[in-house]
């Protein structure tokens, strides 16, 4: 490892501390890992949702808010990269995703009087060699004659783009 190397690694060793601290200075209630997982592959696109922005949470229509979201490997605050990472109040969208991206992303919601803070977790597969499917997969359940439609999850966030 050359000398700018490992300074470079002890500038993050050091300064990830110090992020996570003064994370618990504010006072931040940590919601911890949230049980649903975002999958994807590589080169393909990843959204992360932070479920902070919930009336179960704050009443985010009365109440001003501001949300940031940082790497917890490195505890760098994600922003806009052109053609990679956009990051849009409470949805990290990874454009191009790599296998370097995989890993967990923090929400930190941020009131005049709390804050908040959770944790979402990136997985990315290479697909399987000779297949031409996803690593990971999903099904959704359809009832014979109850409903002509399907749901998609992302129905909600396109009109964001």
């Amino acid at each position: 490892m050359g000398l700018n190397a490992a300074l470079g690694s002890l500038v993050v060793f050091i300064w990830m501390p110090e992020i996570w601290a003064r994370l618990a200075q504010e006072r931040c209630t940590d919601y911890k890992l949230q049980f649903e997982r975002v999958f994807s592959v590589p080169g393909d696109t990843a959204m992360l949702n932070s479920t902070l922005l919930s009336p179960d949470v704050l009443n985010y229509t009365a109440v001003p808010y501001n949300i940031t979201w940082y790497n917890s490997k490195t505890g760098q605050e994600m922003s806009n990269q052109t053609g990679r990472i956009l990051v849009l109040g409470e949805t990290l969208w990874f454009l191009n995703t790599t296998l370097e991206d995989a890993g967990e992303y923090t929400t930190v919601l941020r009131t005049p009087l709390s804050c908040f803070m959770q944790s979402t977790k990136l997985v990315v597969d290479t697909p399987n060699a000779g297949e031409c499917e996803r690593p990971q997969k999903t099904s959704q359940e359809l009832t014979d004659g109850v409903a002509d439609h399907l749901n998609c999850p992302l129905g909600e966030y396109i009109y964001k783009l």
